[in-house]
C-alpha cells in the first residue's frame, strides 16, 4: 500500500509538471494545444480521483457540442455530437450550471450515443465559461462503487473547466494576432504572457492543494500541522503573510496559533489575540462563517493594522469550518493591491477545509489519547481497591491483633508480627507493580520486547504465573504501537490472573513483513463469549478492542468453557510516525 501511495503521488507529480511546461511555454499552435487540453482533463481526472475524463466543445458549424477531448474509458465516443437540451453535457451548455447525476446507468435523460458506455458510473460535468459565454462542457466520470461527487468537487471542477476556457481563448487570440500589426502584436502578446502567468499561478495553487492534502492527512500534534500548513502555503505563492488563528471558547477569542516569517513568529511568541466581537477581519469571519476578500486595505474600515506586518496592502481571511462550527480563521496578506482574485478565494477555501479537517481530525485523535489514559488510570484505581487496600485493611488488623497479644501472649504477638510484616512487604510488590504500569518506561526508552519481559517476571515473581514468549521477527515500532500492544499484554495477562485460574500462559508475537500479529493464550477454565458476568473482564476486552482499532488493527476472542482463552491482535498495516 505504502508503493502504491508513493506512485500515484509521482503520478499526479508528472501530470502537474507537463501541465505547467505546456502552459509556460510559447502560446501553442492548435496541434499543442489538443495536447494541453489533453493534460488538463487527465490532471483533473487524477486530482479528483475519479477514471474518466473528456471535453465537449461547442461547434458552430454543427450547432452542438463535440466530444473533442478524452480519457479514460470515454475514448472510444471520440468525435460524438450532443445538441443543446441533449444527454447532460446538452443540458449543462443549455442552464449555464454544474450538474451531478450519481448513477448515469438509470438516469432518464441520458443521451443514446452512450446507452453501451460502462454502467455503475458517476458523472459531474461543469460549463466552460469565458466572460459570461459558454464554449464547451467539462466531464468527470468515476465508478460509483467507488466515489461519488459533491459541492467541494464542483469547486474544483469549475477551476479546471476555467482553466481549458482560457487555454482556448489564448489560442483564438494567438490566431488573430498573425493578422494585426506589428503594435497590436506587443498588446496581444502582453495579453497572453499575464493570462498565462494567471493559468501558471491556477495550476501552482492545484498542486500546493493536492501538497498540502498529502502532507497534513497524517500529522496529529495541532501545533505541527499549523506550522506545516503555513510554511507550506508561503513557500508555494510567496505570500506577504500567512497566519492561522484559532478560537479559543473560554475566552472568546481568537489566537493567533501559527504564522510565517520572523514578524509572524514573533506575533505568535507574544500572544496576539482578537476578541470575537472586536472590529476586525478576522473576528468578522468567525462571527459570520463567510469568507472575506479586501484587495485595498486602505479602504477598509475593519481592517486591524499591525505594526509588525506595515507592508500590507490586499487580506483575504477564510473561515476553518466543520459544517457550521468554526474552528478559526486562515489569513492571507499581500503587500501588492488586488492581489486576490475570486479564484484564489475557491483555492483558499479548498486549502481551508483540508486544514479544518486536519484540525478536527487530530483533536479526535488527542481527545481518544486522553480517553484511553483515564480509563488506565480506572484501572489501576480498581487495581489499587482490589489489592493494595485490602492488603492495608489485613495490616491493620494484623497490627490490631498483635498489640493486644503483645502483653498477654508475646509469642503469638511474634507470629503476627512476622505476618504483619510479609502483609507490608506484598503491598510494597503490589504498589511497585501499579507505579510500574503507571509508566512503563521500558517501552518507550528500550522497546516493546524488553517491556514484555520485563513485565513476564512481575508477573512470575508476584502471581505465579509462568508465561512463555515466543518472538518472530524483530523491528523498531512506532511509539504509539508499542505502548497499545504492551498495554493489551498487560490487560490479557491480568484477565488470566484474575478469571482464567491458570498458572501458564504463552505469548506470540510476530514482527515478520509490514504487519504485526499478536496472540496471548491461556488453558484456564474459559468462558461462553455470549455471557460475561465479570463486568471489570467486559471493560478489558472493551479496552484492547479499543486500543487495537485506533492503531487499524482488529482483536478477537477465541475461548470456550473448559478449554481456555485465546486473544488475537492483528494490524495489517505499520504507519512509521
Amino acid at each position: 500500500m505504502a508503493n502504491a501511495k508513493v506512485e500515484d503521488d509521482q503520478d499526479k507529480h508528472l501530470a502537474a509538471d507537463k501541465l505547467r511546461s505546456a502552459i509556460l511555454r510559447e502560446m501553442p499552435t492548435p496541434l499543442k494545444m489538443s495536447e494541453l487540453l489533453k493534460s488538463i482533463v487527465v490532471w483533473a481526472v487524477e486530482l479528483l480521483r475519479a477514471d474518466a475524463g473528456e471535453l465537449y466543445l461547442w461547434n458552430p458549424k454543427r450547432e452542438g457540442l463535440r466530444l473533442s477531448i478524452s480519457h479514460g474509458f470515454i475514448e472510444s465516443y471520440a468525435g460524438v455530437i450532443l445538441k443543446p437540451g441533449e444527454g447532460m453535457a446538452g443540458r449543462v451548455y443549455q442552464s449555464g450550471e454544474p450538474m451531478m447525476v450519481d448513477d448515469y446507468a438509470t438516469w432518464e435523460g441520458r443521451s443514446a450515443a452512450f446507452e453501451s458506455h460502462p454502467p455503475f458510473i458517476t458523472v459531474l460535468q461543469v460549463p466552460m465559461k469565458w466572460q459570461e459565454r459558454i464554449i464547451g462542457v467539462l466531464s468527470i466520470d468515476a465508478d460509483k462503487r467507488r466515489r461519488t461527487f459533491d459541492k467541494d468537487d464542483v469547486r474544483l471542477g469549475t477551476l479546471f473547466a476555467n482553466l481549458a476556457a482560457v487555454a482556448i481563448e489564448n489560442t483564438r487570440l494567438y490566431g488573430k494576432l498573425q493578422d494585426r500589426s506589428e503594435r497590436s502584436r506587443h498588446i496581444l502578446e502582453h495579453q497572453v504572457a499575464q493570462r498565462t502567468a494567471e493559468l501558471a499561478h491556477r495550476a501552482l495553487q492545484m498542486e500546493t492543494c493536492a501538497l498540502v492534502s498529502r502532507e497534513i492527512s497524517s500529522i496529529l500534534d495541532i501545533d505541527k500541522l499549523l506550522a506545516r500548513v503555513v510554511e507550506l502555503i508561503s513557500e508555494a505563492f510567496d505570500y506577504y503573510s500567512v497566519g492561522i488563528f484559532m478560537v479559543d471558547s473560554e475566552t472568546n477569542r481568537l489566537i493567533l496559533r501559527s504564522a510565517n516569517g520572523k514578524m509572524g513568529r514573533r506575533l505568535v511568541s507574544q500572544g496576539l489575540s482578537i476578541k470575537m466581537e472586536a472590529k476586525s477581519l478576522n473576528s468578522k469571519v468567525a462571527r459570520t462563517n463567510e469568507t472575506v476578500l479586501v484587495n485595498d486595505v486602505t479602504k477598509e474600515t475593519h481592517y486591524l493594522s499591525l505594526e509588525l506586518l506595515p507592508d500590507t496592502r490586499s487580506e483575504l481571511i477564510v473561515p476553518l469550518r466543520i459544517g457550521k462550527r468554526i474552528l478559526g480563521t486562515m489569513d492571507i496578506q499581500s503587500d501588492k493591491v488586488h492581489a486576490f482574485s475570486q479564484e484564489d478565494i475557491l483555492v483558499i477555501q479548498s486549502l481551508g477545509d483540508q486544514v479544518a479537517i486536519a484540525i478536527e481530525n487530530a483533536r479526535l485523535y488527542n481527545h481518544s489519547r486522553e480517553l484511553a489514559v483515564l480509563e488506565e488510570r480506572n484501572r489501576l484505581a480498581r487495581e489499587l481497591h482490589d489489592s493494595v487496600t485490602q492488603t492495608l485493611f489485613s495490616m491493620t488488623l494484623t497490627a490490631e491483633a498483635a498489640q493486644i497479644l503483645a502483653e498477654r501472649n508475646p509469642r503469638r504477638a511474634s507470629t503476627q508480627l512476622q505476618r504483619l510484616q510479609k502483609l507490608a512487604q506484598g503491598a510494597l510488590i503490589e504498589m511497585r507493580s501499579l507505579i510500574s504500569q503507571l509508566r512503563p518506561k521500558t517501552v518507550t526508552e528500550e522497546g516493546l520486547v524488553p517491556a514484555l519481559r520485563q513485565h513476564i517476571a512481575e508477573r512470575r515473581d508476584r502471581d505465579g504465573l509462568a508465561v512463555v514468549l515466543h518472538l518472530n521477527g524483530e523491528r523498531e515500532l512506532p511509539r504509539e504501537y508499542k505502548e497499545a500492544l504492551f498495554r493489551i499484554v498487560q490487560e490479557a495477562l491480568n484477565n488470566v490472573v484474575k478469571h482464567a485460574q491458570a498458572d501458564r500462559a504463552e505469548i506470540t508475537l510476530d514482527l515478520t513483513g509490514g504487519a504485526v500479529s499478536l496472540a496471548i493464550e491461556d488453558s484456564g477454565i474459559g468462558f461462553d463469549l455470549t455471557r460475561i458476568d465479570s463486568e471489570a473482564w467486559h471493560l478489558g476486552l472493551v479496552s484492547m478492542r479499543e486500543r487495537a482499532e485506533m492503531l487499524g488493527g482488529t482483536l478477537t476472542v477465541e475461548s470456550q468453557p473448559g478449554q481456555g482463552t485465546c486473544i488475537r491482535v492483528e494490524i495489517p498495516h505499520i504507519t512509521e510516525s
